[in-house]
């Protein structure tokens, strides 16, 4: 039996929780137990699904907030649970290796570092503890080549393992019946629904994003906004209000059927300060939408090939230009291609589970 612990798990639906959760409802369990070790207690729909599979979790606090209580928390952990042969921390900086120290230097652990980003807002901290994580690494994984620089640095590029972001396939393709049925309940059969799906944060840069759907509203008057994700909401909410487009905005807060809404849009708007290679891109793209990126994510995610990219340079017209050159295609081919192109869970999770064993 394999005993995997894996770090890096919130009750946020991110694309890190997502790829998560969706781990461990498709890798195969035999002779294989998977535990997770978190800062703060799980809750929600991510702990639902990870208890689905009998996967214990533990916390054990926040450095930011609570200091040496933490590693004294950590030494406890691991006294109590000492048969972990491998550990996949998952994370966007170099500093979550902390949460694994008490087993740096064990021969009989495995330390996997996968990388889900292309930056953070902590870079200071990140650059400073990268040396020391790349030291005690063993196995070096990234979803795109902008997450392997940004984690280890560029000589580890040709060395490190990547492993597409993929997602249970068959669950996003394009549904004829999903998009009526979701667009009938919220009265958008007329509407052109431009929609976002992400946390609300300083990363998803959702200010900018109503800044270039407020001029697009100018131009369209039956465009409609969607924004799918959760966290703190309040400042864009204010700001559609005092911008008049509140009737024009749908927040849905952190839901499990994204899969859905997906069918509801017609375009997938994302302009985002930093990206590894998003989730959200790939399940757009495999329901048949094109999808408008900021030129920060890496290309990489143009699989389809019918995507825009645009300068967060640049004036919001040419988003709105972007928007606008976005072709209906033929929706239905889309699972199908994204499948045969290395986006489906089930090859990505078998690197997964080969890499645990």
């Amino acid at each position: 039996m394999k005993r995997v612990l894996i770090i890096g798990m919130t009750s946020t639906v991110g694309g890190v929780e997502t790829f998560l959760t969706t781990l461990v409802e498709n890798i195969n369990f035999e002779n294989l137990q998977i535990d997770f070790l978190t800062k703060e207690p799980l809750y929600g729909i991510n702990m639902e699904k990870i208890s689905n599979k009998g996967c214990k979790s533990y916390h054990v606090g926040t450095f930011r907030t609570d200091g040496f209580k933490v590693f004294k928390n950590i030494i406890s952990f691991y006294s109590n649970h000492k048969k972990y042969d491998v550990i996949h921390i998952n994370s966007g900086r170099s500093t979550m290796i902390l949460y694994a120290f008490p087993l740096w230097f064990k021969k009989n652990t495995r330390i996997i570092v996968h990388s889900h980003n292309g930056d953070d807002i902590h870079r200071i901290e990140h650059y400073i503890f990268r040396p020391l994580q790349n030291m005690i690494t063993d196995v070096k994984v990234a979803c795109s080549i902008p997450a392997e620089h940004w984690m280890f640095g560029k000589k580890y590029e040709k060395s490190c393992i990547y492993i597409n972001n993929a997602i249970a396939n068959k669950k996003f393709a394009f549904s004829k019946e999903l998009r009526s049925m979701i667009r009938s309940e919220y009265s958008l059969q007329d509407k052109f629904v431009i929609g976002h799906v992400g946390r609300f944060d300083k990363q998803k840069n959702h200010s900018f994003l109503i800044d270039i759907f407020a001029e697009y509203k100018k131009k369209h008057e039956n465009a409609f906004l969607v924004l799918v994700g959760g966290g703190n909401t309040e400042p864009i909410k204010e700001k559609i209000e005092k911008m008049g487009i509140k009737n024009d905005v749908l927040f849905t807060g952190a839901i499990n059927n994204v899969n859905e809404w997906y069918q509801a849009m017609d375009v997938f708007l994302m302009p985002s300060l930093w990206e590894g290679l998003p989730i959200t891109g790939v399940e757009a793209q495999t329901s048949g939408l094109p999808c408008v990126f900021s030129d920060t994510i890496t290309a990489e995610i143009d699989i389809t090939k019918n995507n825009q990219f645009v300068s967060l340079n640049a004036p919001v017209d040419k988003w709105v230009d972007a928007i606008e050159r976005c072709q209906n295609i033929e929706r239905n081919l889309m699972g199908k291609f994204m499948a045969d192109n290395g986006w489906d869970i089930e090859t990505e999770i078998e690197k997964i589970r080969r890499l645990y064993f």
